[in-house]
């Protein structure tokens, strides 16, 4: 971790700052409140139609999060995470390295990381037995992560190959996902149609 991290550990707990934070945000009367903290370096984030708000986020060596927001909850950056520093097997501020006491824990953690990115919600009935899944897009893998969420847990995450970094996904009117890749590239998923 930076030699500023304490710097920056005690800009998340100042409530004046912006510093790993969300906010709720009235724009007609241009009033706001924090929302959440405690995070590291958010990607992507969604309102599901449940109207659950998820948001993605890079950890440092390992612990990319998939977390779902809850207002007034703390996420521990950087008191805690389940990746480690840079060089090191552990993180330096953590009393117990891989332990989220005291602190809302990630709905999901990946480790290693995958440089997570973007997310979408499937809607529409071109991947009709996705509908309601979370997908998730990553970096570093170059992969897709479908994320079926149920009874408060995640059920399923199934790896899907892209083989480019996908920067950034959304799922289109006729429930195409579009992906943007590095290099101005722009990517289409659909599913195979295939006759019995």
């Amino acid at each position: 971790m930076p030699s500023h991290a304490r710097n920056g550990e005690d800009l998340v707990s100042d409530e004046a700052t912006a510093y790993g934070k969300t906010f709720v945000v009235d724009y007609r009367t241009n009033q706001f409140e924090v929302f959440t903290k405690g995070h590291r370096n958010p990607q992507g984030l969604l309102t599901a139609q449940t109207k659950d708000i998820w948001l993605t986020e890079h950890g440092p060596k390992g612990g990319d999060e998939l977390n779902l927001l809850t207002k007034g909850t703390d996420y521990g950056w950087p008191k805690v995470t389940y990746g480690t520093q840079y060089g090191r097997y552990s993180w330096p501020f953590s009393e117990r390295s891989g332990n989220h006491g005291g602190f809302a824990r990630p709905f999901f953690s990946w480790v290693p990381s995958v440089g997570i990115s973007q997310l979408t919600e499937i809607k529409e009935s071109m991947f009709d037995l996705w509908r309601g899944d979370l997908i998730v897009s990553s970096l570093g893998a170059g992969t897709l992560f479908r994320v079926r969420v149920g009874g408060g847990r995640i059920i399923v995450i199934e790896s899907i190959k892209i083989g480019e970094r996908v920067r950034d996904i959304i799922e289109l009117n006729d429930g195409t996902l579009a992906m943007k890749f590095d290099h101005n590239k722009i990517g289409f998923l659909r599913p195979v149609r295939s006759d019995p």
